[in-house]
């Protein structure tokens, strides 16, 4: 179950890596979807739409950046809200072309709200081509009650 909100019902992500969130630039977008309590006593049937993401608040959307290419979810820091990884391997966080990146938005009652750009940089380096971000995982992998990405 991914419940970004905590309101103890599912939602929904859709990665579209190839949407063009500003005109021209096919940067990448996620369309974020979740069902709604009614005011007569019962949810909504359907999925509705609820928020979409892009990487404006935390970088640039840059033709070619494939966001959305790669979702993972998990608690990572928590707080009892599910949070969201978001995969852009076209990314260029550093002079290299598609050395990738990753980015986290932390759930919050109102959704979720971007936190951090993640890249190979203090690991490793930024390489033309790396594709940092084309795929994700999330998981408890060393038994400390958190997610991990």
């Amino acid at each position: 179950m991914v419940d970004f909100n905590n309101d103890n019902i599912e939602d929904l992500v859709i990665g579209a890596p190839g949407e063009a969130p500003e005109g021209g630039r096919k940067s990448g977008f996620v369309f974020v979807f979740s069902r709604y309590f009614r005011s007569n006593g019962f949810y909504t049937e359907e999925l509705i739409p609820s928020q979409g993401l892009d990487q404006r608040t935390l970088d640039a959307n840059e033709n070619g950046d494939l966001f959305g290419e790669a979702l993972g979810a998990g608690d990572f820091n928590g707080d009892g809200f599910d949070d969201l990884a978001v995969g852009a391997p076209g990314e260029a966080p550093g002079p290299d072309s598609k050395s990738g990146a990753a980015f986290v938005f932390n759930g919050t009652s109102s959704g979720l709200t971007p936190v951090q750009e993640l890249d190979q940089g203090e690991l490793d380096a930024n390489e033309n081509g790396d594709l940092f971000g084309k795929a994700l995982g999330a998981g408890d992998f060393n038994g400390d009650g958190f997610d991990d990405l």
